[in-house]
Parts: C-alpha cells; structure tokens; sequence
C-alpha cells in the first residue's frame, strides 16, 4: 500500500541482518531513513544521528564489530 501523502507514504522493511539482498530496496529509492540499534556508549535510549562522512567514521572507528556489518 503505497500512497503520494499520509501515512502510508512510505514503505517499511525490516531488513535484521540482510546485507546484500537489501540492495534492490536501496536501488529503488531515491530517499531513505535507516533506524538501528547502535552501542553509542550514552545512557539506553539516546538517538544519535550519522550523515555521511559521520557514518563513515562511526562504521570504522575501533567500536566492536556487530553482525550488522560486512567487512
């Protein structure tokens, strides 16, 4: 179900640890909002929000590794 306006506006995915067969979603759209569970070393609860190179840095830094990732 997929609308111009409201609240079925936007396609919903649940992607867990998917990887790879995610691509045709992220092909698809030309925006996107990823929400995820991250340690951010703050109190349980705390959002944080990661553009860019910002993301880049968080996926490299020296943070353990989590079964998100593909490295």
């Amino acid at each position: 179900m997929r609308s111009e306006l409201g609240p079925d506006a936007a396609d919903f995915v649940d992607g867990g640890t998917l990887s790879f067969s995610l691509l045709p979603y992220l092909e698809a759209t030309d925006s996107m909002l990823v929400i995820d569970a991250a340690d951010l070393n703050r109190a349980a609860g705390a959002v944080g929000l990661f553009e860019g190179a910002a993301m880049d840095g968080f996926l490299t830094s020296t943070r353990r590794r989590s079964v998100h990732e593909v490295v």
